[in-house]
């Protein structure tokens, strides 16, 4: 497995991430299966599964190492009235996904200001 530099925090991803699915109880062994051949980036998005992805997640992934892996919500910015006030919905979504996560923690100061396009 290839691995990529995230950023500038030291964390080193995966070329193949997995993704874009709901988990449920009963089924997550793929999940497990993608952590044992070396994937360390999950993404989900907290419209999943009701909200339960998150959750979902959190409990296959709990006994893993915080620094082992990166789980990434997602939030979306497509609609032109949230980029004003883009911080502010990003940490209003952030609440939910905490405690759906569990407590690994996170601040203001770690979101990134990204520049959002307006126009097509």
């Amino acid at each position: 497995m290839d691995y990529h530099l995230l950023g500038n925090n030291g964390f080193m991803i995966s070329g193949v991430i997995m993704g874009g699915n709901t988990i449920a109880a009963d089924n997550y062994d793929h999940v497990l299966r993608a952590l044992y051949t070396g994937i360390n980036y999950l993404v989900t998005y907290l419209q999943y599964g009701r909200g339960r992805s998150e959750e979902d997640y959190a409990k296959v992934i709990q006994s893993r190492p915080r620094d082992s892996l990166f789980l990434n919500t997602k939030v979306s910015v497509w609609n032109n009235n949230r980029n004003e006030f883009f911080e502010k919905i990003l940490i209003v979504s952030l609440n939910p996904s905490r405690r759906n996560c569990g407590t690994w923690p996170w601040t203001a100061s770690k979101l990134g200001r990204p520049k959002i396009r307006t126009t097509w």
